[in-house]
């Protein structure tokens, strides 16, 4: 929490971002509170990715810059696109906000933006923890456990366990040790959920074990050659993981995005026209919409853009086929960092 004086500055900054007027040492001192909040999220929270991150040689401050890349889009005229889509979504106006409403906003946003990119370099340096863990999460609750979050980081728990809860916590090794007595050949993700229900309750110990650790199990099946990890699941419920608030988060955060590679990649290298890149923006803004709210498309990419372009099959084809598929391929992938990140 900052001290009363940060906190109106933090409200100032904004307001300078929102007006467009923000000079170089307030940036600079806005740069420095939002790298402090993400730093203290990453070592209190994320303390397994920061040791992968080290391990590949990016440090806990590297991290941080990267997700202020992130965070810190601008498009041509220097507007941040993500900063100001934060500011756009508050439920009080940015000159009215409490400065302490605006400091815990802030910063379950940052852990958004962070959980994002932490999930999308997890998968990159961890492709099988990444797929472990997103079936994990497609599969729970099942009868006997369910995940939630804890101060421990996200945890996967017995259901009407609370009597245990004065117990010690499992040793990793124990846990192995048991877990891997009982495996045998073509385990889904279920049966190794089954598993890990059967070795915590065999254990004298309390009935819940971290979700990373559950990972590692899991990898450990893996690595022994009897079964090849896959995504068992590539649909996303959205409505049954977001509460309304985080959906319409999570889509000006994703509709920016698009906005701005259009407006970069396309407009102003003149691939497209104006309308054009309207026309484009808009037949993605519909095909979110009908991805959030029914699961997928509709219609075909090319009858999205129709709508707003007159165009027909063979042009599509040729000027406009690859350039939609990137912009859903970009869609889906926010979509999947945000649904199965770890937060």
């Amino acid at each position: 929490m900052l001290p009363e004086d940060k906190l109106d500055n933090l409200r100032a900054y904004f307001i300078g971002i929102s007006e467009k007027r923000l000079n170089r040492r307030e940036l600079g001192e806005f740069v420095a509170i939002t790298k402090s909040i993400i730093v203290s999220y990453l070592i209190n929270t994320k303390s397994n990715f920061v040791y992968l991150s080290a391990r590949n040689g990016l440090d806990i401050t590297d991290v941080a810059i990267d997700i202020m890349g992130d965070l810190f889009i601008q498009d041509e005229s220097g507007y941040l696109v993500n900063i100001n889509s934060f500011i756009n979504i508050l439920n009080d106006s940015i000159y009215e906000i409490e400065g302490e409403k605006l400091f815990f906003a802030y910063q379950s946003f940052l852990r958004k933006v962070s959980d994002a990119y932490i999930a999308r370099v997890y998968a990159e340096l961890d492709p099988t923890g990444f797929k472990i863990k997103r079936n994990i999460k497609d599969t729970l609750p099942t009868e006997n456990l369910a995940l939630r979050k804890s101060i421990r980081g996200a945890e996967i728990y017995v259901i009407g366990s609370d009597d245990y809860d004065k117990l010690p916590y499992a040793g990793f090794d124990s846990l192995k040790a048991v877990f891997l007595s009982q495996i045998g050949k073509n385990h889904t993700t279920r049966d190794l959920l089954n598993i890990l229900y059967q070795t915590v309750m065999q254990l004298d110990c309390r009935k819940e074990i971290l979700l990373n650790d559950a990972v590692l199990l899991f990898k450990e099946y893996y690595e022994m050659g009897l079964e090849t990890v896959r995504l068992e699941d590539d649909i996303f419920d959205i409505n049954g993981v977001l509460n309304d608030y985080e959906i319409i988060q999570l889509k000006n955060l994703i509709l920016n995005e698009i906005k701005s590679k259009i407006l970069i990649d396309y407009y102003a290298k003149s691939k497209l026209t104006e309308k054009q890149s309207r026309g484009l923006y808009e037949a993605v803004n519909d095909i979110l919409h009908d991805f959030i709210a029914h699961g997928g498309n509709n219609l075909s990419y090319y009858d999205y853009l129709r709508k707003y372009i007159d165009i027909d099959k063979s042009e599509y084809n040729l000027r406009y086929k690859s350039k939609i598929e990137y912009m859903i391929k970009l869609l889906k992938e926010k979509c999947r960092y945000y649904l199965f990140s770890d937060e």
